[in-house]
């Protein structure tokens, strides 16, 4: 059985804790160590998806197991664990 390695993130801007400020989405491996920059820029309130196609910032695919997908804005931070499978 083949399985799709891409991970869909989907995240929310909020408007009382944003306004048209940095956002930061990057997934760690369990050890803290940054896997992947998904979004560094600055984004208005606002829904928004991403994908992680299971590749760290080099281009070389992630081992298959538990990540954190960390979202930064201004002062506010949310963790979300995902899991990778090959």
């Amino acid at each position: 059985m083949k399985f799709n390695n891409l991970i869909l993130v989907i995240l929310t801007v909020l408007g009382h804790s944003l306004k048209d400020g940095p956002v930061e989405i990057s997934v760690y491996n369990l050890l803290g160590s940054k896997v992947k920059t998904l979004i560094d820029m600055k984004m208005a309130a606002g829904s928004y998806q991403t994908i992680w196609q299971g590749k760290d910032d080099s281009g070389q695919q992630a081992a298959s197991g538990m990540y954190l997908v960390v979202m930064k804005t201004g002062q506010k931070r949310q963790t979300q664990k995902v899991l990778l499978i090959k």
